[in-house]
């Protein structure tokens, strides 16, 4: 739908105004909130456009679920992240780190959910997509992250793995798990250990070894203080079984008994990001 809509914006008005405006079209399409109320409010959102006149077209697609109860929140909050994506692909498409963080404008992360964005074209040709689905998690826009063996960004809003969603999961082409993330904002360590429970007893099944706790500091201005709570806390745990070993000024590596099989080993990685 996007491809055909900008053909024939460029196939009508390039031989009259070609050499002076930028071409784009914008295309969605939703299930909003249905009288029953008993059904999934999602969608697709997209902007293909151009820079500047006669550029090569460059593309944003995202999936979004709306949060509100009524249909005409819903309608209303898909309105303004429509607009805030057209903004930021004419005036942010420099900055895709901004550009996402601009499509919260006028919203809360309790009326939208993003759990799935990809810019492609000239105008993004040095963006990484995976870097993006992060910063979505960042921000609370997605609660999971998850790519492709091809390096590309999956939607992960239907994928489950063992008794929950994880929030990365990083696989082979065989199925296989490679990596198993949970992403937490730090709340203080009862919050941070509840993370903790959750990715060893829901996530990782027998044959996982490679884990990672990623934890956000976004109000703590003392960030060293966040550091020796939660580095101790993980130490300190009953499955520990060898404290951490700092790699880098925000990371340690530890090594966990598998909570169903002592015998069976988890590497976890406990990395901290500063925010403040």
């Amino acid at each position: 739908m996007l491809d055909r809509e900008f053909e024939l914006d460029v196939e009508r008005l390039s031989q009259e105004r070609g050499d002076n405006t930028s071409f784009f079209a914008f295309a969605d399409t939703v299930v909003a909130r249905s009288y029953r109320g008993t059904n999934e409010c999602h969608g697709w959102m997209g902007i293909k456009f151009q820079s500047r006149a006669n550029d090569e077209p460059s593309q944003i697609v995202m999936h979004v679920r709306m949060l509100d109860e009524e249909a005409s929140g819903q309608q209303e909050s898909l309105g303004i992240v429509g607009v805030n994506l057209c903004y930021g692909a004419f005036f942010l498409s420099h900055v895709p780190e901004e550009l996402i963080e601009s499509l919260l404008d006028k919203l809360t992360t309790g009326r939208i959910e993003i759990d799935m964005l990809e810019f492609r074209g000239i105008e993004f040709r040095n963006v990484d997509n995976r870097l993006m689905a992060l910063k979505l998690v960042q921000l609370g826009l997605s609660g999971a992250a998850m790519f492709g063996p091809d390096r590309s960004v999956l939607q992960p809003s239907e994928v489950f793995h063992r008794k929950g969603k994880t929030d990365i999961l990083v696989w082979d082409r065989s199925g296989t798990n490679l990596f198993i993330a949970e992403c937490k904002i730090w709340k203080g360590e009862a919050y941070l250990l509840d993370g903790l429970t959750q990715l060893l007893t829901r996530y990782v099944n027998w044959r996982d070894e490679k884990t990672a706790l990623i934890v956000f500091n976004r109000d703590i201005k003392d960030f060293t203080g966040v550091i020796r709570t939660a580095t101790t806390a993980l130490s300190n745990h009953a499955l520990c079984r060898q404290p951490g070993r700092q790699r880098t000024d925000c990371s340690w590596s530890y090594l966990f008994h598998h909570p169903n099989d002592s015998a069976r080993t988890i590497r976890l990685e406990l990395i901290l990001l500063n925010f403040v």
